[in-house]
């Protein structure tokens, strides 16, 4: 069983890096449109 710290993290972890992922996507699509 996985301690709740630790799937606290994971999805932390997982949350944190689409949000990344979509900053990304948007900064190279507003490049794009200008």
């Amino acid at each position: 069983m996985i301690p709740d710290a630790a799937i606290f993290r994971t999805v932390y972890g997982s949350q944190k890096r689409e949000l990344v992922i979509f900053i990304a996507l948007h900064a190279q699509w507003g490049t794009q449109r200008l």
